[in-house]
């Protein structure tokens, strides 16, 4: 669980630094770094994220199961509990959090663009 934070921590350290970096440019340069977001983003979904939701999955499923092996009742509960939890935040929380950011950045671009034609 202390690794997929890690990776968490070093993959937003790492897009903080991208935005930091971005000082003074011009509109064109600002479109590109946005387009860059973009693919950021959805290499973050489609890789980045699957890697440290398993890694933190089972490092939870691990230290539940130190806590409820002596049950057995307790533990099937608890494992599907927390496999329904899973599948909901998988299929259903993941995708629509990533349409709704992925809207949004397309918004921005698209008005930037408007103002870069209305400006040439």
């Amino acid at each position: 669980m202390v690794f997929s934070g890690l990776l968490l921590a070093a993959t937003n350290i790492r897009s903080l630094k991208r935005f930091y970096q971005l000082e003074d440019c011009s509109n064109i340069e600002f479109l590109a770094f946005i387009e860059q977001t973009r693919k950021n983003q959805i290499y973050y979904y489609n890789k980045t994220m699957i890697w440290i939701i398993i890694i933190c999955s089972i490092g939870w499923v691990l230290y539940l199961y130190e806590i409820i092996y002596q049950h057995p009742l307790v533990c099937i509960a608890v494992y599907l509990a927390i496999i329904i939890y899973m599948a909901v935040m998988w299929f259903i929380v993941r995708p629509r959090s990533f349409k709704k950011d992925a809207e949004k950045l397309n918004l921005m671009q698209q008005r930037l663009e408007k103002i870069l034609k209305q400006l040439k």
